[in-house]
């Protein structure tokens, strides 16, 4: 026995499915929005007003150039540093010799009646340890400052007499070298066209 194919609708000749979107147009989407677009323009018709709009780029600004034909500081900034780090261990050895003599002439000076001769003669010495090491203190500081003026670039003389007590033994034994350095450098044209 065969089915036969339906001849009338199952659900009395209304279709559920029609009456369902009878109300409904063609196009979903037609409806008003549901709320405010964050990615729409602004009133102007650009972007800028939203808070999801990218900032504005700009570019990365370029190191100065160095100029052709200028010499490069480091040249003059090198021999500087190795003057100052030659003189500075006899600077402070000198400051602690200054020191410990001042104190022992002011012990000698304090000294009883019966040792006064014998602190003269003693005190007559470290007169002499004291000048000597004023004099050792007063050079190692102008090359300390005058290496600082030629980092610098400023009082072209007095870096040409730090460099030039650099190459004293007296005032610090490995500065020569590097004192030396110093003179070369300074008196060659293109670097002393760097100070005023």
């Amino acid at each position: 026995m065969g089915l036969a194919p339906l001849g009338g609708d199952l659900f009395g000749g209304a279709d559920p499915l029609q009456q369902a979107n009878a109300g409904l147009s063609n196009d979903l989407f037609a409806g008003a929005p549901l709320g405010n677009d964050p990615f729409a323009p602004a009133a102007g018709g650009s972007f800028g007003s939203t808070s999801l709009a990218p900032a504005a780029y700009s570019a990365p600004s370029a190191p100065a150039a160095h100029r052709p034909g200028e010499p490069e500081k480091i040249f003059l900034i090198l021999p500087a540093v190795f003057q100052i780090l030659a003189v500075l261990p006899f600077f402070l050895w000198n400051g602690f010799v200054f020191a410990s003599a001042v104190f022992v002439m002011i012990v000698a000076l304090m000294a009883p009646e019966g040792t006064a001769e014998a602190a003269a003669r003693g005190s007559l010495l470290l007169v002499v340890i004291l000048i000597c090491q004023v004099i050792a203190l007063g050079a190692q500081i102008w090359i300390i400052v005058g290496s600082v003026q030629m980092m610098l670039t400023r009082s072209y003389d007095s870096c040409i007499a730090a460099a030039w007590l650099s190459c004293v033994p007296c005032f610090g034994l490995f500065g020569i070298p590097f004192g030396i350095w110093s003179l070369i450098v300074l008196q060659t044209p293109k670097y002393q066209r760097l100070f005023p």
